[in-house]
């Protein structure tokens, strides 16, 4: 028997949040363990299967599935927590570096080469493509989220690495409800709703 209890924030503006898909809270991975897959095109959820939590000195290999035109690029948003961070990686022939200090976020863009795998389509899937991607933390550690889309893109930015000055993409309104939101010390929300 599962005993999962779904905990539920209450506030006015819950509509704001669920139309950009995100909670007052920090991203937090799936799964307390680095995730085999990490599904391209799938649904993106407040606990995201996209992102991934990387303890320092440990290495980890996780396979990017997408069963549609691959994209050129991905990115990939980077956290580090109370230590500084560096991170090694490679997505085929593409490699990348990053060193943050403590409590700093980047987003790193990284070129798709050739799949590392690929499976034709059947009468029963369609065509699928694997990329295996590589990744090192010598020390610090880091909270990683695999961005495969425009909108998943636009949707981290504002949430995730902030520039000096607001993003654009937030009008008078959302800054408002930003300004008036406190993040809670408590991780552990599923949805946000309406007060009652």
């Amino acid at each position: 028997m599962f005993r999962n209890q779904s905990h539920v924030i209450s506030s006015p503006n819950a509509a704001w949040w669920q139309a950009h898909q995100q909670l007052p809270v920090p991203s937090r991975p799936l799964a307390s363990q680095v995730p085999g897959w990490i599904f391209l095109h799938g649904a993106r959820f407040p606990k995201s299967d996209h992102a991934v939590r990387l303890p320092g000195g440990t290495t980890t290999r996780i396979q990017l599935v997408h069963n549609q035109a691959p994209p050129e690029s991905i990115h990939l948003g980077i956290r580090s927590g109370a230590w500084p961070l560096s991170l090694n990686g490679h997505i085929g022939s593409s490699r990348f570096n990053v060193d943050l200090p403590p409590h700093q976020q980047n987003i790193v863009s990284i070129p798709l080469p050739a799949p590392h795998q690929h499976y034709p389509a059947t009468e029963q899937f369609p065509a699928t493509a694997v990329h295996e991607m590589n990744l090192s933390c010598p020390h610090g550690d880091a909270w990683i989220e695999v961005i495969s889309d425009p909108e998943h893109l636009t949707h981290y930015r504002a949430f995730g690495p902030s520039p000096t000055s607001p993003p654009e993409l937030l009008d008078e309104d959302a800054l408002a409800i930003l300004a008036n939101t406190r993040f809670l010390s408590n991780g552990t929300a599923t949805s946000i709703e309406p007060p009652s």
